[in-house]
């Protein structure tokens, strides 16, 4: 499950930067509802991904097993504990306050 909600937001960022990038070569731009509704479904999938990850934690952390432990913890505090909380920095509380205020376009229609 969560390598799939994670999939999926990758797919639907592709599909976001896709409609961006071809919007002017169109012959009918879409509406800035279409990018709204990109945006909220967006919004969703980082909500569902962090209550995913969440999920994951906190059954490694009940159960205590010493494989998933040990590897969760070198994760967050060895070599790579950085890249670690850098990726967590940028997948939730970046795209989550990016997304969760409405932009002047899509306000203004």
């Amino acid at each position: 499950m969560y390598h799939f909600v994670g999939s999926f937001g990758m797919v639907l960022s592709v599909m976001v930067l896709t409609v961006i990038v071809l919007m002017p070569k169109l012959v009918e731009p879409p509406g800035a509802y279409v990018i709204n509704y990109l945006a909220q479904m967006m919004l969703a999938f980082t909500i569902l991904w962090i209550y995913t990850f969440f999920a994951q934690y906190l059954i490694i952390w009940y159960a205590n097993l010493p494989d998933e432990t040990n590897r969760l913890f070198h994760n967050q505090d060895g070599p790579f504990g950085s890249l670690f909380w850098l990726f967590f920095i940028l997948r939730f509380p970046i795209p989550f306050v990016v997304l969760i205020f409405p932009s002047r376009a899509t306000a203004a229609a």
